[in-house]
């Protein structure tokens, strides 16, 4: 069980909420937002609380449990419709 009500819903939903309140419509339009877009009854009581609670006080943990950027990655990823270089035409003979 997680602390709130908001830190129950699932990671994309949660995350757009937080994103809502942080653009800086009100608290009490936001719950209105949630109503319509989500179908979910989520007060501003609630939105408020885990603003404070929440997202102030586990900021540094949440990174840490939502993971890091991604890794580059090893594979070169070909083009088809990249022609190719003077040099990769080249016969080596």
């Amino acid at each position: 069980m997680a602390i709130c009500l908001v830190c129950d819903l699932p990671y994309m939903t949660r995350r757009e909420i937080e994103e809502t309140v942080r653009s800086g419509m009100p608290v009490e339009e936001v719950e209105s937002w949630v109503g319509l877009r989500f179908r979910l009854k989520i007060t501003s009581t609630v939105l408020r609380e885990h603003h404070d609670r929440c997202q102030q006080g586990l900021a540094w943990m949440r990174k840490l449990l939502e993971g890091g950027s991604p890794e580059p990655s090893v594979l070169v990823y070909f083009n088809p419709q990249q022609k190719p270089s003077a040099n990769e035409t080249q016969d080596p003979g």
